[in-house]
Protein backbone atom coordinates (compact mmCIF):
# COMPACT_ATOMS: atom_id res chain seq x y z
CA UNK A 1 0.00 0.00 0.00
CA UNK A 2 0.98 3.67 -0.89
CA UNK A 3 2.57 5.85 1.57
CA UNK A 4 0.23 8.28 0.37
CA UNK A 5 -3.02 8.95 0.66
CA UNK A 6 -5.18 10.49 -2.40
CA UNK A 7 -5.29 14.14 -1.12
CA UNK A 8 -1.31 13.65 -0.29
CA UNK A 9 -0.91 12.33 -3.94
CA UNK A 10 -3.14 14.96 -5.43
CA UNK A 11 -0.68 17.93 -3.46
CA UNK A 12 2.08 16.25 -4.88
CA UNK A 13 1.37 15.55 -8.26
CA UNK A 14 0.17 19.27 -8.78
CA UNK A 15 3.32 19.89 -7.43
CA UNK A 16 5.33 18.08 -9.76
CA UNK A 17 3.25 19.35 -12.56
CA UNK A 18 3.50 22.89 -11.94
CA UNK A 19 7.14 22.43 -11.89
CA UNK A 20 7.84 20.22 -15.03
CA UNK A 21 7.79 21.34 -18.35
CA UNK A 22 4.52 21.62 -20.27
CA UNK A 23 5.74 19.40 -22.95
CA UNK A 24 6.06 16.75 -20.86
CA UNK A 25 2.68 16.28 -19.74
CA UNK A 26 2.32 14.94 -23.56
CA UNK A 27 4.80 12.54 -23.49
CA UNK A 28 3.66 11.80 -20.30
CA UNK A 29 -0.41 10.66 -21.73
CA UNK A 30 1.12 9.03 -24.90
CA UNK A 31 3.31 6.78 -23.08
CA UNK A 32 0.24 5.89 -21.05
CA UNK A 33 -2.39 5.81 -23.84
CA UNK A 34 0.37 3.67 -25.63
CA UNK A 35 0.90 1.52 -22.55
CA UNK A 36 -2.75 1.14 -22.04
CA UNK A 37 -3.26 0.08 -26.02
CA UNK A 38 -0.72 -2.82 -25.25
CA UNK A 39 -2.24 -3.90 -22.05
CA UNK A 40 -5.57 -3.77 -23.50
CA UNK A 41 -4.20 -6.00 -26.48
CA UNK A 42 -2.81 -8.52 -24.13
CA UNK A 43 -5.79 -8.68 -22.57
CA UNK A 44 -7.45 -9.33 -25.78
CA UNK A 45 -5.49 -12.12 -26.21
CA UNK A 46 -6.29 -13.84 -22.94
CA UNK A 47 -9.71 -13.28 -22.21
CA UNK A 48 -11.56 -15.57 -25.24
CA UNK A 49 -9.90 -18.22 -23.76
CA UNK A 50 -9.13 -17.89 -20.41
CA UNK A 51 -7.88 -21.60 -19.54
CA UNK A 52 -4.53 -21.07 -21.49
CA UNK A 53 -1.52 -19.45 -20.48
CA UNK A 54 0.16 -16.53 -21.80
CA UNK A 55 3.30 -15.19 -20.19
CA UNK A 56 5.37 -12.72 -22.33
CA UNK A 57 6.61 -8.83 -21.56
CA UNK A 58 6.12 -6.15 -23.81
CA UNK A 59 8.68 -3.22 -23.64
CA UNK A 60 7.38 -0.14 -25.30
CA UNK A 61 10.38 2.77 -25.68
CA UNK A 62 8.28 5.19 -24.08
CA UNK A 63 10.48 6.04 -20.57
CA UNK A 64 9.62 8.90 -18.07
CA UNK A 65 10.57 12.13 -18.80
CA UNK A 66 11.68 12.92 -15.27
CA UNK A 67 13.64 9.88 -14.55
CA UNK A 68 15.67 10.69 -17.97
CA UNK A 69 15.93 14.70 -17.21
CA UNK A 70 16.89 14.47 -13.78
CA UNK A 71 18.54 11.86 -12.03
CA UNK A 72 16.55 10.84 -8.37
CA UNK A 73 19.73 12.14 -6.19
CA UNK A 74 20.24 15.65 -7.61
CA UNK A 75 17.21 17.47 -7.32
CA UNK A 76 14.39 15.34 -8.75
CA UNK A 77 11.25 17.47 -8.26
CA UNK A 78 9.63 13.99 -7.23
CA UNK A 79 11.56 14.16 -4.16
CA UNK A 80 11.68 17.93 -4.23
CA UNK A 81 7.59 17.78 -3.80
CA UNK A 82 8.18 16.18 -0.37
CA UNK A 83 11.21 16.94 0.82
CA UNK A 84 11.67 13.29 2.56
CA UNK A 85 15.08 11.96 0.50
CA UNK A 86 18.28 12.84 1.50
CA UNK A 87 20.26 13.00 -1.73
CA UNK A 88 23.49 11.47 -0.28
CA UNK A 89 21.74 8.57 0.67
CA UNK A 90 19.93 8.56 -2.84
CA UNK A 91 23.87 8.84 -4.22
CA UNK A 92 25.37 6.18 -2.24
CA UNK A 93 22.17 3.42 -3.48
CA UNK A 94 20.84 3.88 0.21
CA UNK A 95 17.25 4.58 -0.99
CA UNK A 96 15.46 2.19 -2.99
CA UNK A 97 12.68 2.51 -5.31
CA UNK A 98 9.84 1.27 -3.66
CA UNK A 99 9.81 4.63 -1.15
CA UNK A 100 10.12 7.12 -4.02
CA UNK A 101 7.65 9.53 -4.32
CA UNK A 102 7.13 8.84 -7.92
CA UNK A 103 6.74 5.36 -6.94
CA UNK A 104 3.55 5.68 -4.45
CA UNK A 105 2.39 8.55 -5.46
CA UNK A 106 -1.70 7.24 -6.03
CA UNK A 107 -3.33 7.31 -9.40
CA UNK A 108 -6.97 6.84 -9.37
CA UNK A 109 -5.71 5.19 -5.84
CA UNK A 110 -3.03 2.49 -7.19
CA UNK A 111 0.94 3.45 -6.73
CA UNK A 112 3.75 2.06 -9.31
CA UNK A 113 4.62 0.12 -6.53
CA UNK A 114 1.53 -1.76 -6.33
CA UNK A 115 0.87 -1.74 -9.84
CA UNK A 116 4.23 -3.48 -10.71
CA UNK A 117 4.29 -6.31 -8.02
CA UNK A 118 1.26 -8.04 -9.92
CA UNK A 119 1.70 -11.29 -10.17
CA UNK A 120 -0.49 -11.84 -13.11
CA UNK A 121 -0.34 -8.33 -15.30
CA UNK A 122 1.88 -5.76 -14.81
CA UNK A 123 2.84 -2.49 -15.74
CA UNK A 124 6.68 -0.81 -14.82
CA UNK A 125 8.22 2.32 -15.79
CA UNK A 126 11.69 3.18 -15.94
CA UNK A 127 14.30 5.90 -17.37
CA UNK A 128 13.96 4.53 -21.02
CA UNK A 129 10.91 1.87 -21.23
CA UNK A 130 7.94 0.56 -20.11
CA UNK A 131 7.43 -2.76 -19.11
CA UNK A 132 4.37 -4.27 -19.56
CA UNK A 133 4.37 -8.33 -18.22
CA UNK A 134 1.30 -11.13 -17.96
CA UNK A 135 2.01 -14.38 -15.68
CA UNK A 136 -1.25 -15.74 -16.66
CA UNK A 137 -1.23 -19.36 -16.17
CA UNK A 138 -4.40 -20.88 -14.97
CA UNK A 139 -5.44 -24.24 -13.42
CA UNK A 140 -7.11 -27.10 -14.95
CA UNK A 141 -9.26 -27.01 -11.70
CA UNK A 142 -12.43 -25.38 -13.04
CA UNK A 143 -13.39 -24.03 -9.35
CA UNK A 144 -9.63 -22.74 -9.14
CA UNK A 145 -10.03 -21.38 -12.73
CA UNK A 146 -12.36 -19.11 -12.00
CA UNK A 147 -10.84 -17.77 -9.02
CA UNK A 148 -7.84 -17.15 -10.63
CA UNK A 149 -9.64 -15.20 -13.62
CA UNK A 150 -11.42 -13.17 -11.24
CA UNK A 151 -8.03 -11.95 -9.54
CA UNK A 152 -6.72 -11.65 -12.93
CA UNK A 153 -9.82 -9.31 -13.88
CA UNK A 154 -8.87 -7.32 -10.48
CA UNK A 155 -5.26 -6.66 -11.27
CA UNK A 156 -6.06 -6.24 -15.38
CA UNK A 157 -8.92 -3.04 -13.65
CA UNK A 158 -5.83 -1.66 -11.83
CA UNK A 159 -3.50 -1.26 -14.36
CA UNK A 160 -6.22 0.42 -16.32
CA UNK A 161 -7.36 2.43 -13.67
CA UNK A 162 -3.61 3.66 -12.68
CA UNK A 163 -2.86 4.15 -16.52
CA UNK A 164 -6.07 5.82 -17.23
CA UNK A 165 -4.70 8.25 -13.99
CA UNK A 166 -1.78 9.25 -15.28
CA UNK A 167 -3.51 10.32 -18.47
CA UNK A 168 -5.90 11.89 -16.01
CA UNK A 169 -2.68 13.88 -14.59
CA UNK A 170 -1.57 15.22 -17.65
CA UNK A 171 -4.40 16.75 -18.14
CA UNK A 172 -4.19 19.14 -15.00
CA UNK A 173 -3.93 23.24 -16.33
CA UNK A 174 -1.27 23.76 -13.92
CA UNK A 175 1.65 21.67 -15.55
CA UNK A 176 4.23 24.11 -16.51
CA UNK A 177 3.47 26.99 -14.45
CA UNK A 178 6.44 27.26 -12.14
CA UNK A 179 9.04 25.18 -14.83
CA UNK A 180 12.50 26.72 -14.78
CA UNK A 181 13.84 25.24 -17.87
CA UNK A 182 17.95 26.18 -17.00
CA UNK A 183 17.52 24.27 -13.78
CA UNK A 184 15.55 21.42 -14.96
CA UNK A 185 17.40 20.90 -18.38
CA UNK A 186 21.08 19.19 -18.65
CA UNK A 187 23.42 20.48 -20.92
Amino acid sequence: MSEFGVKESKRVLRMVASRSPKCWAKQIFKRNNETLKAVNNLHAQIMPWPHLSLVTQVDLEYGCPHCLDLECANGCLWNNAIGSIDPDMAADGLVTPDIYPCCNVLFNGFSHTEICAQFMISVSYSADRVHVCTNYSPTNSAMAREAYIKQYMREYSNVVAFLKGHMAWTQYKCWGRYHKSAHYHKA
